[in-house]
């Protein structure tokens, strides 16, 4: 249009300059010698004709380019407030720059995120702006204009970036650059669109987070975790699986079925079918054949994971190997049966009654004499066993063990069917887990009986039989000594052979508590422990026994050697420095030569010693406790003295009584047999010395052994 009205203006201007510049040039006498009505008048006028047509078709020309431009720029703007209209309401941010990198045009959700009104961000450069910088190095980013200039193509951020707000504020976005070309394909500028991505980067990292929480959880754990699907196929498998069956990956979307032993399968099968119907987690025990063709036992809980509107969508199984459990289970179940056996083989009655008169055990001879079953021996009161006129006194004895440690009585066993047995029962009280008991042992005496009652028969006979009965008498005495003799022989015999089943136990519990037999989990560890405890203070209550047999029967031998005072000394305080640390007490000692030696028994002169320290500890409270040690020309002096509860001069005459202790109520606060300080003052004396105390009540206790440097081996004091 521009070009046909230039060429229009140019024609115009060509005649009119004719016209005006004519005389000049000589076509004066032309002009002025034409006259209307000669041909010159004709000439010109067709002249004067063509330039008017020229200029009315030039008129038409301009009116019609007009108006198609009108209605070109019209469109134009229509669809240029279309497309601002529709950039503004997206949820994008979208900034247009021309080719200079500079911002032409920002939506709302631009300004918003980068805190630049469009009429302040216009023409500034879009840098200024869009102010990115990288995640990791916080260094500024490319710019993204200069990117799509430089390679002419669409171009999008590899990896998110912080968009540094006006006001500070940063956000993780994503962004997008096309460029636009005009009709000859050149650059003109760039449309740049980006996305807030700062919520959904946050879910995705706490998503990722959590993924390898779980992935570190399964993986480290020694229990199998495998995710189901409602049929039973594995969607998951902990790393743990590999050892057992395989790999994890070998193991997706294969049936949990599979590995189970074919015996326990269609159990399993449909206590799983029950969780997916009812979504209610269960236990179940069972076996799985290992990759090796080696069963194991395993313990699984298998939970229902259920949808939003509770329906299960998959089950999550945990296992976990028991087979050293049920080994442990198995071994248990071997010493019982062992000690069942060693019971059992007992000549006499056995029985194990708490305080309440419950009875916890028995042996078979308790059956065959009283003539009850097991069923009835469990439920029945231990009164029952003797006749009425006898129950008092029997009822009587039972306290007194309670009370005092220890009671015996000859009675009469009555069975079932009102048949009477002679008895001599031997009770002893015992501790279990920490709860009183009394263990009873009786010897069928019938024979001893019937022999009292001939000697009674020989008395009626007096005159007569003198001699005989004289006989008879010493027979019997003879008799009542091997009886004595045999019930000192036969408790040294029991205890001998009860050691033996309970070093077994404390060195199995040791071993599993150590977790040389697989590991274990903290209430397991707990129950060996008082497993192993329990253990290791019935061995002290039998050692205690063994040593009181031997003392009574005379056989116990001194091994004399020679030792240093302060070693043991010292070996005693450490053995009891646990337990005094615990009391927080102070254990002290001194010794006013550690150079002094001993010849004499020191097993027996270190038991000596750590029962009467053991004693200060256990009865002290608060304070201390302190060993002192003094050596003379032939003696040695060791005083332990504390700061405990003391002792009432009335219990003093009974404090080396065997089986006596000062407080000996059902209910009392501290353990122990009583045979403590007996076997330490028998001891003391076998070699060569003495123990001493003193004490005040509330306030004390001083006790003095007092030793020879050397002793014989032979020497056995009285």
């Amino acid at each position: 249009m521009l070009a046909a009205f230039g060429e229009t203006m140019h024609l115009a201007d060509m005649i009119g300059r004719c016209a005006l510049c004519g005389p000049a040039l000589g076509f004066g006498p032309f002009f002025a010698a034409s006259t209307p009505g000669s041909g010159d008048d004709r000439v010109l006028l067709s002249l004067l004709i063509a330039s008017a047509v020229m200029v009315l078709t030039t008129a038409v020309v301009l009116v019609l380019s007009t108006w198609r431009w009108r209605r070109d720029w019209t469109r134009t703007r229509l669809r240029e407030k279309w497309l601002a209209t529709m950039l503004r309401s997206i949820d994008d941010g979208v900034i247009a720059t021309d080719a200079a990198g500079r911002v032409t045009f920002m939506n709302d959700v631009a300004q918003e995120l980068t805190g630049w009104k469009e009429s302040e961000a216009v023409q500034r450069p879009l840098v200024k702006v869009f102010h990115t910088v990288d995640r990791k190095t916080r260094q500024p980013a490319e710019n993204p204009i200069d990117v799509v200039v430089r390679e002419g193509t669409i171009t999008s951020m590899s990896e998110p970036a912080i968009l540094l707000a006006r006001d500070g504020a940063e956000r993780v976005v994503r962004s997008n650059a096309a460029p636009i070309r005009d009709d000859g394909g050149k650059v003109t500028g760039v449309v740049f669109t980006f996305r807030d991505v700062t919520e959904r980067e946050l879910a995705e990292s706490a998503l990722r987070a959590s993924q390898e929480m779980f992935r570190l959880i399964t993986d480290h754990i020694s229990d199998f975790i495998t995710v189901l699907d409602l049929e039973g196929r594995r969607l998951y498998s902990s790393a743990s699986h590999a050892q057992l069956l395989a790999p994890p990956r070998g193991l997706y979307l294969a049936s949990v079925f599979d590995g189970i032993h074919p015996d326990d399968r269609e159990r399993v099968r449909a206590i799983f079918a029950e969780v997916v119907r009812d979504g209610i987690g269960r236990r179940v025990e069972y076996r799985v054949v290992g990759i090796d063709g080696k069963t194991f036992n395993l313990e699984s809980l298998m939970t229902a994971v259920c949808d939003r509107d509770g329906q299960p969508e998959k089950i999550l199984k945990v296992s976990r190997d028991i087979s050293v459990r049920n080994q442990a289970r198995e071994i248990v179940r071997q010493e019982k049966e062992f000690s069942d056996t060693l019971i059992n083989s007992m000549p006499g009655i056995f029985y194990l009654y708490d305080a309440r008169r419950k009875i916890l055990r028995w042996n078979k001879n308790l059956e065959t004499v009283t003539g009850y079953t097991a069923q009835e021996i469990d439920t029945l009161d231990p009164l029952t066993y003797f006749p009425g006129d006898e129950r008092q006194i029997v009822h009587e004895r039972m306290l007194k063990c309670f009370a005092e440690g220890s009671a015996d009585i000859e009675v009469n066993l009555l069975a079932k069917d009102g048949r009477r047995t002679p008895f001599y029962v031997t009770g002893f009280r015992i501790d279990i887990d920490g709860q009183p008991c009394m263990l009873g042992i009786g010897i069928n005496i019938t024979a001893r009986v019937e022999a009292e009652q001939a000697l009674r028969e020989l008395l009626d006979n007096l005159e007569i039989k003198v001699a005989a009965r004289t006989r008879d008498l010493e027979a019997a005495n003879e008799r009542l000594q091997e009886l004595d003799r045999l019930k000192s022989e036969f408790i040294a015999t029991m205890s001998h052979e009860l050691r033996t089943p309970l070093n077994s136990i404390i060195g199995f519990s040791g071993i599993l508590r150590q977790g040389l037999a697989g590991p274990l989990n903290d209430e397991q560890k707990k129950q060996l422990g008082m497993v192993h405890s329990s253990a290791r203070h019935l061995l002290g209550l039998i050692n205690d026994l063994l040593d009181l047999s031997r003392i009574e029967s005379g056989k116990m031998e001194l091994f004399v050697e020679n030792f240093g005072v302060a070693g043991l000394v010292n070996e005693v305080v450490q053995v009891l420095t646990p337990q005094a640390e615990q009391k927080r007490l102070r254990l002290e000692s001194t010794i006013d030569h550690p150079e002094c030696l001993l010849s004499s028994d020191r097993q027996r002169c270190f038991q000596i010693l750590l029962n009467l320290a053991n004693n200060a500890v256990k009865f002290t409270e608060a304070g201390r406790v302190n060993l002192r040690v003094s050596t003379g020309p032939e003696m040695v002096e060791f005083v332990v003295s504390d700061t405990g509860i003391g002792i009432k001069p009335e219990n003093l005459q009974h404090l080396f009584e065997a089986f006596r202790q000062v407080d000996g109520s059902a209910r009392r606060v501290y353990e122990g047999t009583g045979l403590g300080l007996y076997l330490s003052e028998h001891l003391a004396r076998m070699l060569g010395g003495k123990i001493s105390v003193e004490s005040e009540f509330g306030i004390g206790s001083r006790f003095t052994l007092v030793l020879p440097k050397s002793v014989s081996p032979s020497q056995h004091p009285p």
